[in-house]
C-alpha cells in the first residue's frame, strides 16, 4: 500500500478538477497574478482557495507550481473547448450545476459540522479503556517516522545531514513530501509489519530503536527515509500515547457522522420531499 498511511501526493488531478468547477473563469480574479493565458490571469489567491484549508499551510513550491501547470492546461483545453460551444451541451451544464451545488454543500458540512468538532482527553481515554482489545496486534507493529523525498539527490542530501547530526524532525518539516506527517516530524504512527514494503523492512531491520535508515526506494519511485522510534511484539496492546492520533481521528469521524445524521434528519424534517418511482425507467 503506499499504504503507510501516505496521501503525501496531493492530487493535481483534483486540482485542475476543482479549477474547472470553480471556472477556470474569466471572471476578475483579485490579488496577485501568478500566470496569464490570452489575457485571462490566475491570482495567487484564487489558486489558493482550490486546496483545501488543512492542507494549504503545507503546500509545497513543487505543488504549487504542479497547480499552476494544471491551471495552465485546463485553461488552454476551456478555452478551446468553448470554441466548440461544448460549455452549452446540456450534459455538461447538468454536472457543473450538480457540482456546484455540492462543493457549496460541502462547504457548509465543514463550517456547520466538522469545524466545531472538538476531542478532549478524557474522550481519548476512555475510548482507549473501554476498546483495548482494538490496539492489540496479532502481529508485530514498527512505531516509525519518515522523511519523503521525490529524488534519489534529495534524498541523499538530508541523509547526509541526518549523518552530520541534524534533527530527523526538523528535516522532515522542512523537506518531506508528506504533507500529512511534516508537521509531526514525520511521525506515520503504528503501522504492522504487513502493511510495509518487504525492501523498507529490510532496511528497517538493520536499525535498532532511536536510528535511522539509509534512503529507501518505494514502488512509487519515492524515497524513505525511516527512523524507528519503536518494536511492539505480537499481542502487545499499543499504549495510549502510541495509538493517540488514531483515538482522535475515530472519534472525531464518530462524531462527524453523528453531527452530520443529525443535521440531514433536521433538514429532512423541515423539507417537502418526494421521491417517485423508477419502474417506468
Amino acid at each position: 500500500q503506499e499504504s503507510l498511511k501516505m496521501s503525501y501526493r496531493f492530487s493535481v488531478t483534483f486540482v485542475i478538477i476543482l479549477l474547472f468547477l470553480a471556472g477556470c473563469s474569466n471572471a476578475q480574479q483579485e490579488g496577485r497574478v501568478i500566470a496569464e493565458v490570452d489575457g485571462t490571469k490566475l491570482t495567487y489567491e484564487f489558486l489558493m482557495d482550490q486546496f483545501p484549508q488543512k492542507v494549504q499551510d503545507s503546500i509545497t513550491k513543487k505543488q504549487l507550481s504542479q497547480a499552476i501547470d494544471a491551471w495552465i492546461e485546463t485553461e488552454l483545453l476551456y478555452k478551446e473547448a468553448l470554441k466548440h460551444n461544448i460549455d452549452k451541451e446540456k450534459m455538461v451544464k447538468n454536472i457543473l450545476e450538480q457540482k456546484r451545488k455540492e462543493i457549496i454543500a460541502g462547504r457548509y458540512v465543514d463550517l456547520a459540522v466538522y469545524s466545531k468538532i472538538e476531542v478532549d482527553q478524557r474522550e481519548i481515554d476512555s475510548l482507549y479503556n473501554s476498546r483495548k482489545d482494538m490496539f492489540k496486534s496479532d502481529e508485530e507493529m514498527l512505531n516509525l517516522s519518515h522523511i519523503v523525498l521525490n529524488s534519489e539527490g534529495a534524498a541523499n542530501a538530508v541523509y547526509k545531514r541526518l549523518k552530520s547530526g541534524d534533527s530527523f524532525a526538523v528535516l522532515a518539516a522542512d523537506f518531506s513530501e508528506d504533507i500529512t506527517t511534516r508537521e509531526n516530524g514525520g511521525d506515520i504512527g503504528l503501522l504492522p509489519v504487513s502493511a510495509i514494503e518487504e525492501d523498507m523492512i529490510r532496511a528497517i531491520d538493520k536499525i535498532e530503536v532511536g536510528q535511522f535508515t539509509s534512503p529507501v526506494r518505494s514502488k512509487s519511485g519515492f524515497y524513505h527515509i525511516f527512523l524507528l522510534r519503536g518494536r511492539t511484539a505480537p499481542g502487545t496492546v499499543s499504549s495510549k500515547e502510541e495509538v493517540k492520533q488514531d483515538i482522535i481521528e475515530m472519534i472525531t469521524n464518530e462524531k462527524w457522522q453523528a453531527s452530520y445524521n443529525e443535521l440531514i434528519n433536521r433538514l429532512k424534517g423541515s423539507a417537502n420531499i418526494r421521491k417517485y418511482s423508477l419502474d417506468e425507467y
